[in-house]
């Protein structure tokens, strides 16, 4: 046994304080939900939050207030035409079909299908630019906060009325498939916004090399010829024996 070993080594001082159990009141340091009432609070609220259990409002009759309040009326919007083609395709073979559009502000649109397994099976599942804004279930009712996106909501109205025309414009200025993002350099493909396979997954008309179409050249007119002009006519002649003493000179006014 070495010197060093003999003695025994000193406890290490903790560099952080041990959490102590039960509630603990405190300002939030972001934005949550209560466990109570589920409604949401801002940062810097007055909340409780113990572990293991989550936050609630320091004040009971906030939640008594969020309790007391009417729950708004549920948003529906008619999105069957969407399901319908998005199961289409998962009917025809597409395990996982996804669907790419344009949101506002030229941000990704990206719809899905709920699976069998999930919460809300058959729900339609809306994510922009990276980040779940809501679903629409089978029955068309709104969840998320998504129910407060008017724009968003008209966007889906206009994508349910045409699908291919919505894929076409993302294709058209992202020069991606609508439906795998995968790249686009057939000149059908960047037509009508999705590859070729894409087309026949999604029930969808292609055209390998696009639609030429060109219409009637107008014959080129001549070039209309500038009119000559009439030449100046020419200065009389004046002999000196015509002139007077005084024009002579320069006399004459």
């Amino acid at each position: 046994m070495s010197f060093y070993n003999s003695y025994p080594r000193a406890a290490a001082p903790r560099r952080y304080a041990a959490t102590p159990s039960g509630p603990r009141a405190m300002a939030s340091k972001f934005a949550g939900r209560c466990v109570v009432c589920r409604a949401s609070f801002p940062p810097g609220a007055a909340i409780v939050w113990e572990r293991g259990v989550g936050s609630r409002h320091a004040d009971a009759t906030v939640c008594a207030t969020f309790a007391a309040a009417p729950a708004p009326a549920p948003v529906v919007v008619d999105m069957k035409p969407i399901a319908d083609f998005l199961t289409a395709a998962k009917d025809r073979g597409l395990k996982f079909p996804k669907a790419r559009f344009l949101a506002p502000g030229n941000r990704e649109m990206r719809l899905s299908v709920a699976g069998d397994k999930s919460r809300t099976p058959g729900a339609i599942q809306v994510v922009i630019a990276g980040e779940w804004v809501g679903r629409i279930a089978a029955d068309g009712t709104v969840g998320g906060r998504l129910a407060t996106e008017t724009d968003l909501l008209a966007t889906l109205t206009t994508i349910a009325a045409n699908p291919a025309a919505a894929a076409k414009a993302y294709g058209a200025l992202t020069c991606r498939c609508s439906f795998c993002d995968k790249a686009l350099t057939d000149e059908g493909s960047v037509e009508v916004g999705y590859g070729p396979i894409c087309a026949k997954q999604w029930g969808l008309p292609h055209t390998a090399r696009g639609s030429k179409v060109l219409g009637a050249v107008a014959p080129v007119a001549a070039p209309v010829a500038a009119p000559t002009p009439a030449p100046a006519p020419a200065a009389p002649t004046v002999l000196a024996g015509d002139l007077g003493w005084e024009e002579l000179l320069g006399l004459t006014a």
